[in-house]
């Protein structure tokens, strides 16, 4: 069995006339965050022995249509200065 926390970090819509995607919006700060949350809520489910990993799922709009989504499995690790297991 396997057990997700899941985390929705919402941006402003902003348009873009060059690359880059809405992932990039997920800097170190909010990478801290979303670090932070799933400790909390691994010590609120008082520390199972689990592996975890953060995704990054975009959604992108045109004209208020989702146009395109995309799943990015292990977007990043666990941010410094936190530790798990």
């Amino acid at each position: 069995m396997e057990q997700i926390a899941r985390s929705l970090s919402r941006s402003r819509p902003v348009l873009r006339k060059s690359g880059g995607g809405p992932a990039q919006a997920v800097d170190s700060e909010r990478r801290r965050r979303f670090s932070r949350a799933a400790l909390d809520y691994l010590r609120l489910l008082r520390h199972p022995a689990v592996k975890f990993r953060f995704a990054i799922v975009e959604v992108l709009l045109l004209e208020g249509a989702v146009r395109q989504v995309r799943h990015l499995p292990n977007s990043f690790p666990l941010e410094g200065p936190y530790r798990y297991g």
